[in-house]
């Protein structure tokens, strides 16, 4: 995929979708990049996640 067709995709999910819907869409989508390395987690507490969503568990980083 080009760098221009995701981002056109990406933006059309942020724009159209709505906030579980977009995270469900980005949890297939680093599912599916980082095949079964993602650790998805869903924040708590009343400040949310400040857009942290899960991390590829190899790397140690949070996307």
């Amino acid at each position: 995929m080009q760098k221009s067709d995701f981002n056109a995709t990406f933006e059309h999910a942020y724009v159209n979708s709505t906030q579980g819907e977009f995270e469900a869409w980005f949890r297939a989508m680093m599912e599916c990049v980082y095949k079964g390395d993602f650790e998805f987690f869903k924040a708590g507490g009343q400040h949310g996640d400040k857009k942290s969503d899960g991390r590829p568990i190899s790397e140690d980083t949070v996307s």
